[in-house]
């Protein structure tokens, strides 16, 4: 009780020093809670300005201009893996996305054959000195972004998708082919140096589309053939 009567004296001892004191807290609470609202705005306005004004961005080769610059089709400079790293870090993106594809072939697996010409499959040398591959390894940054199992195209029948170190996503009549169930592992590799990476299958899935898109020059176009990895798995292959 002694405390507190002390205490209420003190203060009516040094009014005016108190009522300055207890204006300048006020006013540094309210700047405070007004530089929050201003940032908290600031960063709204530009959330909604890259929503409205945002636009989709592809990066890849201009066909049509290397061919009139006399560029052979298959002969071109393409976008790095650390190129592509830096683009998905960049602030100026809000998100992106980005999907690798390597060309490959297998010593342990057989592709499922083209239509109409069987010798159209593996160790091709074509006009640019390239290797026409077998199979297609595909890997995607964000596995939200394989549209085709989102919009029913494709569907999972047995297992997951592959987002483990090695593991490997095959359609089911690869798997059929080549006697494959989940937990078998086969050897995929780059079609240019023969080098080969175990894989581990972790799911099959159906492809609805690929029986209908006509003659398939090469094994590599054929949906069927694609092997979906993790972006981890490729990024660490191809180093």
């Amino acid at each position: 009780m002694y405390l507190f009567k002390n205490a209420m004296k003190n203060l009516g001892r040094n009014k005016g020093r108190n009522i300055i004191v207890g204006i300048v807290m006020v006013s540094v609470l309210a700047l405070s809670s007004i530089s929050l609202v201003i940032n908290a705005t600031s960063d709204k306005i530009k959330d909604a300005y890259k929503e409205m004004y945002g636009s989709e961005v592809f990066v890849q080769a201009d066909i049509e201009k290397l061919i009139a610059n006399g560029t052979e089709q298959f002969l071109y400079e393409e976008l790095t893996n650390e190129q592509a790293e830096k683009l998905k870090k960049s602030e100026s993106l809000k998100e992106t996305k980005v999907i690798y594809g390597l060309s490959a072939l297998s010593s342990t697996s057989k592709p499922i054959e083209v239509e109409d010409d069987s010798e159209a499959t593996g160790n091709i040398i074509m006009n640019g000195g390239g290797v026409v591959a077998d199979f297609k390894i595909s890997a995607y940054s964000d596995m939200k972004f394989m549209e085709d199992f989102d919009n029913g195209t494709r569907k999972l029948l047995e297992g997951r998708i592959s987002e483990g170190k090695n593991e490997a996503l095959v359609s089911k009549e690869f798997a059929e082919l080549n006697k494959l169930k989940l937990g078998d592992t086969f050897k995929m590799g780059y079609a240019e140096d023969k080098s080969e990476i175990e894989l581990t299958v972790a799911g099959i899935f159906l492809d609805t589309v690929s029986n209908n898109l006509g003659f398939i020059p090469f094994a590599e176009m054929n949906p069927k053939n694609e092997i979906i990895v993790s972006e981890e798995t490729l990024l660490d292959y191809m180093g």
